[in-house]
């Protein structure tokens, strides 16, 4: 699916100053490419991401998802697409605190009817693929920073995405382990053909990507 940004513009206000975040971007990632957004931290690669997820919505400009315009959308449209296409793991280590990290993983396939322990097969094998597989029984606030981002990708990677987005998949781990998760995800990425779309500091990325966009202070200052 192609993504596709006219003119984006969000603005914040934070402490009673005016942020812009991101400043009249246009931009198109190829439909079932690797993208790779860069830039220094604050240059506005979280809230595009988060604008493209549909979870926000863009000041000025229009966004589009192979073909669907999402700015145009309702909420509750705009959350049955993203139901339907897009996965989506965000920079926030977001898990329910008391539930196991193998049914946090599993999520996603519970909530679409998958039989559970179908789901919790998955769910396992990616735990297991990223290093993560001697936590599948705790609960997930026992988990360390490092585990936490693992257990979020995972989750992400359990069903077929149309657009995948990845915001700093690799933040909080060594460079072995990092490694081992670069793998996993291109592993996803060869297997299903989505549009992948990362938002990155790691320049093990770089070379993996087919487009790149660098962000800097909200504006494209390179792409191509």
């Amino acid at each position: 699916m192609e993504v596709v940004l006219e003119g984006v513009s969000r603005r914040f206000v934070l402490k009673n100053r005016a942020v812009v975040a991101l400043r009249d971007v246009s931009l198109r990632f190829p439909s079932g490419g690797v993208s790779i957004v860069f830039g220094p931290s604050g240059s506005g690669k979280s809230v595009m991401l988060n604008l493209i997820a549909g979870l926000d919505r863009p000041d000025e400009g229009s966004i589009s998802i192979g073909g669907n315009v999402i700015t145009a959308m309702s909420w509750p449209e705009l959350n049955m697409f993203r139901r339907r296409h897009i996965s989506y793991c965000m920079q926030r280590n977001v898990l329910i605190p008391r539930l196991k990290v193998g049914l946090n993983i599993a999520l996603p396939l519970l909530i679409r009817g998958v039989d559970r322990g179908e789901a919790l097969e998955k769910a396992r094998d990616l735990a297991e693929a990223l290093g993560i597989g001697y936590t599948f029984d705790r609960a997930a606030y026992t988990l360390s920073g490092g585990e936490q981002r693992r257990a979020v990708l995972a989750r992400s990677l359990t069903y077929r995405a149309d657009l995948l987005l990845l915001d700093e998949p690799t933040s909080n781990l060594d460079e072995e382990t990092a490694e081992r998760v670069r793998d996993v995800i291109m592993d996803y990425y060869r297997e299903y053909g989505p549009t992948l779309i990362v938002a990155t500091h790691d320049p093990g990325f770089m070379d993996m990507g087919d487009y790149r966009v660098r962000l800097v202070e909200g504006r494209v200052v390179e792409q191509g």
